[in-house]
């Protein structure tokens, strides 16, 4: 049996922001329903402060398994590494491997505009995105795919990171606003996404109108407490939320906030069981860990267009 190793460079073409945002909402299905199920991230500390994760998943309805194993950037490292190795859940035999750094990205992007298109109004069209690197960068090509956005703002705690990711969608067409703060960023803004990483909170729930969408990516502690309990959260996986999430976390520990009034996992929104926003004033917020089903979904699609087009080395193990 062949194994197909896609480069990082390969992936990145054959993987299209709308493919991936159809692919994650196929996922997220899938995993609210029990026909996809993962493990949580186990990770192992480095002493320059990098992290070692391994994601694992499944999706039987597909037929794949596989992992997500991925160095987290510590102080002075700038990008994540890693790769997705996928199995046949059937036979066992290795099928792929896939570079994992332009898929994080996209997939992180692409689940955000999945969840934004069923929770934000559907008149929203002011988009703000607190944090401009690769996830904040993929967030500004992602949302504008699910609604008619016509002013983008973006912010960075670094300033010239701002402006460089609006030179980059410049280039492209886009016309980007550099705000000075995080403020002048989401004041009046319908979508806002908040993608650093901090572990400062820097989002105040008083600069949040009523009837945004808030998308609050990744582990870190990025929103007060007053956006938190101001708003309507939605979850990607309840469990993956309440175990690697930090904003609600000191929350949640103090009774102020109960994980019972959480809406309704995502994947059930996108399939029509459940019902997403609730008013046009109501604040919702969608909160995603990053979860490794999302990242083979996202691998799989890439391989199938590979064996397809005949792109990546074949190699015998």
């Amino acid at each position: 049996m062949s194994t197909r190793i896609i480069s990082g460079k390969e992936a990145a073409q054959l993987l299209t922001m709308q493919d991936c945002i159809d692919a994650m909402k196929k996922i997220l299905v899938s995993l609210s329903y029990g026909k996809a199920e993962m493990l949580q991230r186990n990770s192992l500390q480095q002493e320059n402060g990098n992290s070692f994760a391994l994601m694992p998943g499944c999706d039987h309805e597909a037929g794949y398994c596989g992992v997500k194993a991925i160095v987290f950037p510590g102080p002075g490292i700038k990008t994540s590494q890693g790769i997705i190795p996928l199995f046949d859940a059937k036979t066992g035999a290795l099928t792929a491997i896939v570079d994992a750094n332009h898929i994080t990205d996209i997939r992180t992007g692409a689940t955000s505009a999945a969840a934004t298109d069923m929770l934000a109004r559907k008149d929203a069209h002011i988009l703000a995105v607190l944090g401009a690197g690769r996830i904040g960068r993929a967030h500004l090509a992602a949302i504008p795919l699910v609604r008619d956005i016509t002013e983008i703002r973006v912010w960075d705690q670094f300033p010239e990171a701002a402006k460089a990711a609006a030179e980059q969608y410049s280039k492209e067409g886009l016309t980007v606003k550099v705000c000075e703060t995080a403020q002048e960023c989401a004041e009046g803004a319908d979508i806002i996404c908040t993608t650093s990483s901090s572990r400062t909170p820097f989002l105040n729930g008083d600069w949040v109108k009523a009837g945004a969408h808030v998308n609050m990516v990744g582990m870190g502690k990025e929103i007060e407490d007053n956006l938190l309990l101001k708003g309507h959260i939605y979850p990607d996986v309840v469990s993956a939320v309440l175990r690697d999430s930090a904003n609600e976390k000191e929350l949640i520990a103090s009774g102020k906030l109960d994980p019972a009034t959480f809406g309704a996992e995502i994947g059930k929104i996108i399939n029509g069981e459940a019902e997403g926003r609730q008013s046009d004033d109501e604040i919702t917020l969608f909160e995603t860990v990053g979860l490794s089903v999302e990242d083979l979904a996202a691998a799989a699609l890439i391989a199938e267009k590979a064996e397809k087009l005949g792109v990546g080395v074949l190699v015998e193990f």
